[in-house]
């Protein structure tokens, strides 16, 4: 029997036409024997932090093989200040024109110190495997047409929610974390210890990741989406990357490795017609791709049978993402005796000038830094430089006993593809 109760604050949710009272149901059986699903909040289970809470519109589940769109959140900024459930994209999925369920992440309900929790759930609760219950029905009616759709943390789960559900549902994910144990140290020991069973003093040391390996795997939660996943995976898959958020390097790059993409032109990986990775000026750094731009291409994606890689082309040659191809990131890790040949460097009155004839300012990605060797320990001296351009040296060599200078040259995915040591 289902029984209405308030949230504790319901002006903390964003979307106001779905600012009442949530409906609530006492099992997964008991939601999912229901029909119709109104619009608005649904939670299921009885206590905070062991439930599903959803928010839906169009009632999806009574939608036959219809588009729809499930939607994951990202981390929660200004965590103290608000009252969870939180949801993303239903405004998103409005202009979409489709149905769709919003999943908030039940473990932020645990502290108020977590911003993000991955929808990992916790040492008495499995989220991962209970969204998987929940979202079965919706897998086996729609195949390719239930669009998984995530960021950052949000993205883990679309990206690991892919690789559990049956008949190969479709995924549009941006900057995901694809091993959350390589995100920020602060953030995960935080979101750890409100969670599982272990303490920060179990985590203070530099094998911490180790920890929690072994914690994670004791209580069954992944943490990776990188290996040892089930046979099935998602039907359709586009991932989207900025260039310029560290991610490129720390989780895209062993993502395509893990699961075999090969270049396929400017900025696009593919693994076939319907997995591509794509690489571009989305936004700077982490920051999502605009709105505008995701309901662009949620609406193209989710209207379209074919294969995927050739409407991502068609979108590339339209400049519907501004950048220029030629700057994007390249792998040029097989390549490097030809960019050591095609660099050269000056070195007078402490000034290093960095310079190429051949090689454009920021081509595939080619940044530069000087190191600084004293005494065998070696010190990262200057920045990034994404221009051939000069740089002072804070020291005279000659005065300091001990100091080796080395120019690193560094590609797009954070390979050393040229070294020079200065004299």
């Amino acid at each position: 029997m289902r029984r209405f109760q308030p949230l504790p604050d319901v002006s903390s949710i964003q979307e106001p036409a779905f600012r009442s009272s949530p409906t609530r149901w006492a099992s997964t059986e008991e939601f999912l024997s229901a029909s119709p699903h109104l619009d608005g909040i649904h939670v299921i289970g009885r206590s905070p932090g062991q439930q599903i809470e959803l928010m839906l519109g169009g009632d999806p589940y009574s939608s036959g093989d219809a588009p729809t769109i499930v939607i994951f959140s990202g981390a929660v900024v200004k965590r103290a200040e608000k009252i969870p459930p939180f949801f993303s994209g239903s405004g998103i999925a409005a202009e979409v024109g489709h149905p769709f369920v919003a999943v908030a992440d039940s473990s932020l309900e645990l502290s108020q110190s977590i911003g993000l929790a991955w929808y990992s759930g916790n040492s008495m609760f499995d989220q991962g495997d209970t969204l998987r219950q929940v979202l079965t029905p919706l897998a086996q009616q729609k195949g390719k047409n239930l669009w998984l759709v995530g960021g950052s943390a949000g993205g883990f789960a679309a990206l690991n929610l892919a690789h559990l559900l049956p008949n190969g549902p479709s995924l549009l994910t941006w900057n995901p974390q694809t091993d959350f144990l390589q995100y920020v140290r602060e953030s995960v020991v935080e979101y750890a210890t409100t969670a599982f069973p272990v303490t920060r003093r179990e985590l203070a040391g530099d094998d911490y990741k180790q920890v929690l390996r072994s914690v994670f795997s004791y209580f069954g939660r992944r943490h990776t989406v990188l290996d040892d996943l089930p046979d099935q995976g998602p039907g359709r898959l586009v991932y989207l990357q900025n260039p310029t958020d560290w991610h490129l390097a720390s989780h895209c790059v062993p993502y395509m490795k893990s699961h075999g993409y090969t270049q396929s032109g400017p900025g696009l990986w593919r693994r076939d017609d319907d997995k591509v990775v794509w690489i571009a000026n989305f936004a700077q750094g982490h920051t999502p791709p605009e709105r505008s731009l995701l309901v662009e291409f949620l609406k193209r994606f989710t209207s379209t049978t074919a294969g995927l890689l050739p409407l991502i082309e068609e979108f590339d040659q339209v400049s519907l993402i501004g950048d220029d191809p030629s700057l994007r990131p390249i792998d040029l890790s097989s390549a490097s005796d030809i960019v050591e040949r095609l660099i050269s460097f000056d070195f007078e009155n402490g000034i290093i000038n960095v310079k190429s004839e051949r090689l454009p300012d920021g081509f595939g990605g080619l940044r530069w830094r000087v190191v600084i060797d004293q005494d065998g320990q070696a010190t990262t001296s200057s920045f990034l430089f994404r221009k051939w351009s000069h740089w002072k040296i804070p020291l005279d060599p000659r005065n300091s006993p001990g100091i080796l200078l080395e120019i690193q040259v560094v590609d797009g995915f954070d390979n050393i593809v040229a070294r020079y040591d200065i004299t």
